[in-house]
């Protein structure tokens, strides 16, 4: 038996996976994802970004919901990049394999102009 801890909001895919392949899994819904309220600095923020990351889909989700598509979407990886286009990022880029380095990696890769001065903090 494999217990899989998840959000609620969670896809089958993992589970579905498993099952296939013979194991008996037990899903623990252990949290649900709640979007946070923003402030008026925040949501000015969100509409200046130009890249914005996503380390979920229910993120990318209420991101679309809230300030659109036009920023280049950089997720953590592809379950995240698919949501990414599915809601209709014109541009989405992901790491190979999913990870903080490499996602860090992919969003530096990016190197825009207004980065060119900036120091690391």
């Amino acid at each position: 038996t494999v217990l899989y801890p998840c959000s609620a909001l969670a896809a089958t895919t993992l589970q579905d996976a498993l099952s296939a392949r013979g194991f008996r899994v037990t899903r623990l819904e252990t949290y649900t994802t709640v979007a946070a309220s923003w402030d008026d600095d925040a949501t000015d923020a969100a509409h200046a970004a130009s890249v914005v990351s996503f380390a979920s889909p229910s993120a990318v989700r209420v991101w679309k919901e809230r300030v659109g598509t036009s920023a280049i979407a950089v997720c953590i990886g592809e379950t995240s990049a698919q949501e990414a286009e599915k809601v209709g990022f014109r541009r989405v880029l992901y790491p190979d394999a999913p990870g903080i380095d490499a996602w860090a990696e992919t969003i530096a890769s990016l190197a825009l102009p207004q980065w060119a001065d900036a120091s690391p903090a």
